[in-house]
């Protein structure tokens, strides 16, 4: 059975798809204008295609189109050994999202936050 999802997105505006062709994955961006922040909402790619790469190349399409990714939104420990090996190292929580970021610089991030 297809995987089939709405998605209801409060500004469209703001968001960005990055599809894999022939994948059938990719990666769903976001950017805060009030926080001029682009964020990773949610990646997935097929279960058999998990190492190729398509991550890391989603990731450097975003960089080359001038969206600069700052933090990713996590569910889980494992999840963010995924996120680390790609630069972003520090863990923390934004409202009752966590999140891992490539830098400390974020204002409205609380890395006081333990996530394991």
């Amino acid at each position: 059975m297809p995987f089939d999802e709405v998605l209801g997105l409060d500004a469209p505006e703001h968001s960005r798809i990055i599809a894999v062709a022939g994948d059938g994955g990719g990666v769903l961006l976001d950017h805060h204008p009030e926080k001029n922040v682009w964020r990773v909402m949610f990646a997935a790619f097929d279960e058999m295609n998990r190492d190729l790469g398509y991550l890391r190349a989603c990731l450097g399409y975003a960089q080359a189109q001038g969206l600069d990714i700052a933090l990713v939104e996590i569910n889980g420990g494992e999840e963010a050994k995924i996120w680390r090996r790609l630069g972003y190292k520090n863990a923390g929580t934004m409202g009752m999202c966590m999140v891992i970021t490539n830098t400390k610089d974020l204002d409205f991030i609380n890395f006081d936050a333990v996530i394991s």
